[in-house]
């Protein structure tokens, strides 16, 4: 899979054809708070990355669902 440049407006066709489609896009790798906000200017509402959290073991996953929903955890929590 190639990279997508969120600012140069891939995104928003992206996002827009699976909108058409009435399927979901999940954007990955999102690092910034510009990148997450652009993402959902152009309606793609799920998104995972280093802005939410580091990659994390298995047992610090099950962790993270106990605890619940978060829009978005301190990345000093999951060490």
């Amino acid at each position: 899979m190639g990279h997508i440049d969120v600012f140069n407006g891939d995104a928003d066709g992206i996002c827009a054809l699976a909108q058409r489609f009435e399927l979901r896009a999940v954007a990955v790798g999102v690092e910034r708070d510009a990148q997450l906000e652009r993402l959902r200017r152009a309606g793609c509402t799920d998104v995972q990355g280093y802005l939410f959290s580091p990659p994390v073991t298995l047992e610090q996953f099950r962790g993270l669902l106990a605890d619940g929903p978060t829009e978005r955890r301190d990345r000093q929590s999951a060490s």
